[in-house]
C-alpha cells in the first residue's frame, strides 16, 4: 500500500483552501494547462511520503512516529499558510502547492526526526530541504511559458492547527486518490481521534 506522513486539516482550512483552488482554476495563466485538482477532502500538510509500505510495517511505523513527535516537542503547533508555490520551480510548475513564508521549527524538526527515524527502516532521505505544504494540483501537460508568473491571486493567509501526525494510505483510483488513514497520532482534525 502506498502511504505518506501528513498533518490533517480542519474544514475551515479546507474550505479556505479550496477556495484558492476555485481562484486559480479561473486563472487565465493556468487554463491552457491540464490541472488535475485535488479534492477538498483531500487536503493535507505533507510531512512525508513514504511510497510502498507492508502491512507489518504499520506498528514499527507507528513506533517511529511517537519518537518523531516526541522529539520536535510532542505538543500542537500553528503552521501558517500564506503564499503560492510549486516544484520544481514556479516558471516549470508540476506540482501548485500553498505553503509558509516562514515556516515554524518544530515542522521542520518533525520532518527532520521522520527523516533520521526511517532511514534505518529503508526509507531513504529525501536528499533536498523540506518545504512544508498543501498540494493544490498536479499538472499534466500543457502549462503556460510563464508558468505561475501570471497568476494573480488576492493575499491569503490561513492558520493550520497542528494537533498529531497521520499515517495515510493513498489509493489509485481514475476518480482521484482516495486517503484512508492508517492511524492518528494525537487528535485528528478538529479536535477528535
Amino acid at each position: 500500500m502506498r502511504a505518506f506522513f501528513c498533518i490533517e486539516l480542519d474544514d475551515p482550512i479546507k474550505d479556505g483552501l479550496n477556495g484558492l483552488i476555485q481562484a486559480l482554476k479561473r486563472e487565465r495563466a493556468l487554463q491552457a494547462a491540464r490541472v488535475s485538482w485535488v479534492k477538498r477532502e483531500n487536503l493535507h500538510v505533507t510531512v512525508k511520503f513514504l511510497g510502498e509500505i507492508a502491512e507489518e510495517q504499520l506498528e514499527e511505523l507507528k513506533l517511529v512516529a511517537q519518537a518523531a513527535w516526541a522529539g520536535m516537542g510532542g505538543k500542537p503547533f500553528s503552521l501558517g499558510l500564506d503564499r503560492l508555490g510549486a516544484f520544481p520551480s514556479p516558471a516549470r510548475p508540476r506540482v501548485i502547492w500553498a505553503g509558509s513564508s516562514a515556516p515554524p521549527q518544530e515542522i521542520i524538526k518533525l520532518y527532520e526526526q521522520l527523516e533520521r527515524e526511517l532511514e534505518p527502516l529503508g526509507f531513504p532521505p529525501e536528499g533536498k530541504p523540506y518545504t512544508p505544504h498543501v498540494t493544490l494540483g498536479r499538472v499534466k501537460g500543457g502549462a503556460g511559458a510563464g508558468g505561475l508568473a501570471g497568476v494573480r491571486l488576492p493575499p491569503f493567509h490561513f492558520i493550520a492547527e497542528a494537533r498529531g501526525l497521520t499515517l495515510m494510505e493513498s489509493q489509485l483510483d481514475p476518480a482521484g486518490a482516495i486517503y484512508r488513514p492508517l492511524f492518528r497520532l494525537g487528535p485528528g482534525p478538529g479536535g477528535a481521534l
